[in-house]
């Protein structure tokens, strides 16, 4: 499982995104890592603002998602 916990790491889970694996294990829905991603959006910090919408960005790539999505 997939945890941010500080706002260093933050931007590896965009490159993580950019991976066809990394997509796949951030859009399972047994998971729920998407919503809590999303979660994100709302942060008082920029770098973990602008590293969720950085991986939401790459998970709309994988066209298979786009329902999920």
């Amino acid at each position: 499982m997939i945890v941010i916990t500080a706002d260093t790491n933050s931007p590896y889970l965009v490159h993580f995104s950019q991976s066809v694996k990394g997509r796949e294990m951030i859009c399972q829905r047994s998971q729920a890592l998407l919503p809590k991603i999303c979660d994100q959006f709302q942060s008082r910090n920029v770098l973990r603002r602008k590293s969720a919408i950085g991986t939401v960005r790459n998970c709309l790539f994988d066209s298979d998602e786009h329902f999920y999505l």
